[in-house]
């Protein structure tokens, strides 16, 4: 009898086990914390923080550019006073302002001269030369970086200069052409308008005289 319940235990095991290996599995299906189509839950901590975020982005980049965005540049002025007259007006219609200093070499006029002889002696049996050749209209420098140069005229338009030169040339004589120019300082003044001030630095009679060009903002 007790060999018969050794077996029958024995037998109830293994089914049981053999039931346990092969019982059909539930697909593993993924868990999400919403149906599908229902917005996710937020906390009111998260949105509140995600909300200032979003507002003080906003607020750095009103900030950092509150003019219109489109910047422009107006010049050359020349002079302090025009410069003092029109930073004040930009000023107070511009949202950023900078000024800008460049050096130009601007040309006042030309000149015809025969180049600097060796001697002072030579130069003035060069213009005994060109006075003999009927030009009367010449000047000996005696000083200077020019000394011993034969000034022919002073010009302010090129073309009454070629025509002097030629005139020269013509009579037997190697003469130069010359510029006379300085360096001048000029001033340039970039803004960033404000939006509702634009029909009023449009009109500024500076902008008027000297126009104002789109450049990237500063």
């Amino acid at each position: 009898m007790t060999r018969v319940l050794f077996l029958l235990l024995l037998a109830s095991n293994i089914a049981t086990a053999a039931w346990w290996a092969l019982r059909p599995h539930a697909s593993d299906v993924p868990f999400t914390p919403t149906d599908e189509g229902v917005p996710a839950l937020v906390l009111l901590t998260e949105r509140d923080a995600e909300a200032m975020g979003r507002a003080a982005t906003a607020a750095a980049s009103a900030q950092a550019n509150p003019g219109s965005g489109i910047c422009y540049s107006t010049g050359p002025l020349s002079s302090d006073g025009d410069l003092s007259t029109t930073a004040d007006r930009l000023n107070n219609l511009s949202a950023r302002m900078q000024v800008r200093e460049t050096n130009v070499r601007v040309v006042r006029g030309y000149s015809v001269f025969l180049p600097a002889y060796d001697t002072r002696d030579q130069a003035l049996r060069a213009a005994r030369q060109l006075s003999a050749a009927g030009l009367r209209d010449y000047y000996v420098v005696t000083a200077g970086d020019l000394e011993n140069t034969i000034s022919l005229g002073l010009f302010r338009q090129q073309k009454n200069a070629r025509r002097r030169l030629q005139q020269v040339e013509t009579l037997g004589f190697r003469a130069s052409l010359g510029e006379r120019a300085d360096n001048q300082q000029q001033f340039w003044i970039d803004f960033d308008p404000l939006p509702e001030a634009d029909e009023q630095w449009r009109q500024l009679a500076v902008i008027t005289r000297l126009g104002a060009r789109p450049i990237p903002c500063f």
